[in-house]
């Protein structure tokens, strides 16, 4: 297995390998640990990662007068015929 990141060309590769077997095998969960404590300490979470995104619209999603129940009626009828 490479090591936790590595260079290729002037791109750096940065990627959990995907196991899909082999789970138990001695090391696997040591190594995988080790990779996402190394990705964790170098993207370190910010408070608040949408802020440079306007707020949304959520009215767009309202349907008015109706209760949701109707609503998913309507729907699964429309989808139904």
């Amino acid at each position: 297995m490479a090591g936790p990141a590595s260079v290729a060309g002037d791109v750096f590769v940065d990627a959990l390998p995907y196991f899909d077997q082999g789970y138990d095998a001695p090391g696997v969960r040591g190594a995988a640990a080790a990779l996402v404590e190394e990705e964790t300490r170098r993207y370190r979470p910010t408070k608040n990662y949408l802020s440079y995104l306007p707020t949304p619209d959520f009215s767009a999603f309202e349907v008015r007068g109706k209760d949701p129940f109707s609503v998913f009626c309507e729907c699964a009828r429309s989808l139904l015929h």
